[in-house]
């Protein structure tokens, strides 16, 4: 008989109300798909406990969630407004979800809240694909196009990526194409990224009241570790670079000896020692009477200390867009 009490008051006190929110799921309605949709939840601890809120897990990269608080004791409530960015969204009716994970004072396990939004997006600005993932080595690219199906395009005035570990090149230009504009970016994982998983995004700043920040989520993840590194690991190539210097070193300082190299861009041509050495320089060249190409990779084969490619990509800048963040070697 008290073991069927207990269970009962147990199962009793599991389905007590701790952390709610009325209501936990809201529609928005039709928007147009661009700009970003917020909306704010109020979460109440519901609770005789102390209530910690521990971890937010949005149901996409779209999301982002800010918290006024994360300790409720009882009867206390919190704002947790909840942004989606649309611009990278699929045109028709979208569910997004935040969960709330928390924990109760005095009690060893989690608890979870699901909070939802909904809307119907219909499309005038759109980017294709909507996300993009990066894996393996550096100099990984892909385009991605941005849309807009307006009379007239948006008037963009940068275009930034989130960390030295994504480069980004604008083509400079709106192209008609239909009943729609079309402008191109060319994404790139940068030598500067370490390895692991990472996430990031290219932000797109433009003078238009409804897209002022468009942002493209992109996820890179390097796979490999050169025990082989190049000096600078990319080549930021001016007009007034006749020759350009790259250094190779080994990690554990061994001599190196490079088998080959070849270049995807026929207007740019390397020399290298024909014999092994700590510290070998590689020579870059371009054709006087060929137009280099804006990205190329030079492709280092190695015979020692280990059979592997070296991959260093380059990048041709004009002196006004050059920032100098990285090295750009001799002239």
């Amino acid at each position: 008989m008290n073991g069927v009490l207990i269970c009962t008051a147990a199962c009793f006190l599991t389905a007590i109300p701790r952390l709610t929110c009325d209501p936990p799921a809201v529609n928005l309605g039709k928007l147009r798909s661009g700009p970003a949709i917020s909306h704010r939840f109020t979460l109440i601890n519901r609770s005789e406990a102390e209530v910690r809120i521990v971890h937010l897990r949005p149901s996409c990269g779209c999301l982002a969630s800010r918290l006024s608080g994360k300790i409720l004791k009882p009867g206390d409530a919190i704002d947790l407004v909840v942004q989606v960015n649309t611009i990278s969204q699929p045109e028709g009716v979208n569910l997004w979800t935040t969960t709330v994970f928390y924990r109760v004072a005095g009690l060893d396990t989690d608890h979870s809240l699901d909070l939802q939004i909904r809307a119907e997006l219909t499309r005038e600005v759109a980017i294709q694909p909507a996300t993009v993932s990066l894996s393996g080595k550096p100099g990984l690219a892909h385009a991605v196009q941005l849309i807009d199906r307006r009379t007239s395009p948006m008037e963009i005035l940068n275009v930034n990526p989130s960390s030295s570990r994504l480069k980004v090149r604008d083509e400079g230009s709106w192209q008609r194409a239909e009943a729609e504009w079309v402008r191109t970016f060319h994404l790139r994982m940068s030598a500067d990224c370490p390895p692991g998983r990472h996430d990031d995004f290219i932000q797109i700043v433009a003078r238009d009241p409804d897209y002022r920040d468009v942002r493209i989520p992109v996820t890179l993840n390097r796979t490999d570790r050169q025990r082989v590194v190049a000096s600078p690991p990319e080549v930021l190539w001016t007009a007034r670079h006749n020759e350009f210097r790259v250094i190779l070193h080994d990690r554990d300082d061994q001599p190196i000896e490079i088998e080959g190299i070849w270049s995807d861009d026929p207007a740019i041509m390397a020399r290298y020692p024909s014999v092994a050495q700590r510290r070998p320089t590689i020579q870059l060249g371009r054709l006087s009477d060929q137009q280099p190409r804006p990205w190329s990779l030079i492709r280092v084969q190695l015979r020692q200390p280990e059979r592997k490619t070296l991959v260093i990509p380059i990048t041709i800048v004009s002196e006004d867009n050059f920032s100098g963040s990285a090295p750009r070697g001799g002239e």
